[in-house]
């Protein structure tokens, strides 16, 4: 065998080029490397921390992604490994070292290359420096724990039953004690970064939803009753938050329609010597009125389950549905009538006429009025404007 070269990091060196790289080595170790990623454990990519080129900021506002505490046991152990890649995914083949900020609290150790274990050693925090060959420095906090060993969930919403629909929220810690007989106590250490499994003893009446927040989840309500909320690590399990729903139930409503006055019309007469139909004036003529009677299902005086008046001062809005022609002070609360003994009136007036839009041509100009009230079906009517001409 003759004379081998020096070993560089990639293996024998043979003849270098320019940049004082090997010049026989693969294509891609010249690769410009767009983002490293390192995976904890044995988690996907997507929820891997990944540092960004130009910069490969730590801080998730300078755009680094998944950035958070990883968390290890006091003589627990955990895995880390790195990959570095170029703009279109492939792989870039660097060297990767690892290093702990405090060696009193942690330690790591290279495995293979680009895989490392992290050994927790005393409870603190501190930093695992990932560094490259290509002058990057990563940084993932560490946070050295006890074992899990007891659990505290806190409302942190309004007390109370809550209607349907409203949601609660609920924080859960963990510490590294056993909480009181109650569990709602606990005089441990906290234990950050844990994940914590959830139940609900009814998920007919609540469910939690841990997408924005595991320990910091919301719970959805769904329908009246009631349903214990639970937060677990392993076998250890935390206090239970009831959550008590409520639904109130909304008043079946129908809208009746008066017909004495149909059909609805609108009279006006416009000075049609006036060429511009936007500068035409009108003389106003008679004017309809819409009333509606609005009902819901009650104890009739007979003692039977039918058809009531509902009580006064229920909100009946009117809306045109063209306002082209009519506009019903859509922009204000003028659009509406309340009811007494069950009827609702809405006069038209001058006001109500679009007065720069087509109503000012001669002819017959149908507009429909959406009316509506809450808990019931809306209901429409026509309006006819008759334009005639002076």
């Amino acid at each position: 065998m003759g004379e081998q070269g020096p070993m560089g990091p990639q293996g024998p060196q043979g003849e270098q080029g320019e940049s004082g790289i090997p010049s026989d080595l693969p294509g891609n170790i010249l690769a410009q490397v767009h983002h490293v990623i390192v995976f904890e454990g044995g988690e996907k990519k997507d929820d891997a921390r990944r540092w960004n080129a130009p910069d490969f900021a730590n801080s998730e506002d300078d755009g680094a992604q998944n950035q958070r505490t990883a968390t290890v046991l006091v003589d627990g152990t955990l895995e880390f490994s790195a990959v570095a890649a170029s703009s279109d995914g492939s792989i870039v083949p660097v060297t990767f070292t690892w290093e702990i900020d405090d060696p009193i609290l942690a330690s790591v150790e290279e495995t293979e290359p680009g895989t490392a274990m992290v050994t927790g050693d005393r409870r603190g925090t501190t930093e695992l420096f990932v560094r490259t060959d290509r002058g990057h420095k990563l940084t993932i906090e560490i946070s050295v724990h006890n074992a899990v060993k007891g659990i505290v969930l806190e409302r942190t919403s309004e007390a109370g039953a809550v209607q349907k629909g409203d949601p609660v929220m609920i924080t859960a810690v963990a510490y590294d004690k056993s909480s009181g007989d109650d569990k709602t106590t606990n005089e441990g250490n906290p234990v950050p970064g844990v994940t914590f499994s959830w139940s609900s003893s009814n998920t007919a009446v609540a469910t939690v939803d841990t997408e924005d927040s595991n320990d910091m989840p919301t719970i959805k309500t769904h329908a009246a009753g009631k349903a214990k909320i639970q937060a677990k690590i392993g076998d250890v399990k935390s206090n239970e938050i009831e959550v008590e729903v409520y639904d109130i139930e909304a008043p079946e409503r129908r809208i009746v329609v008066s017909t004495a006055n149909h059909p609805l019309t609108f009279a006006a007469t416009v000075d049609t010597t006036t060429e511009a139909t936007a500068d035409r004036t009108f003389d106003f003529g008679t004017h309809s009125s819409i009333t509606v009677r609005v009902q819901q299902r009650g104890v009739q005086a007979d003692g039977d389950i039918g058809w009531i008046n509902v009580a006064d001062g229920v909100v009946v809005t009117f809306t045109s549905l063209d306002k082209s022609v009519l506009n019903l002070a859509a922009d204000d609360s003028s659009n509406t009538a309340t009811t007494t003994t069950g009827d609702a009136t809405y006069a038209l007036a001058d006001a109500d006429l679009a007065a720069d839009m087509v109503s000012k041509t001669v002819g017959k100009h149908t507009v429909t009025v959406r009316i509506t009230t809450p808990f019931a079906g809306a209901k429409h009517v026509t309006v006819t404007v008759n334009v005639t001409g002076r």
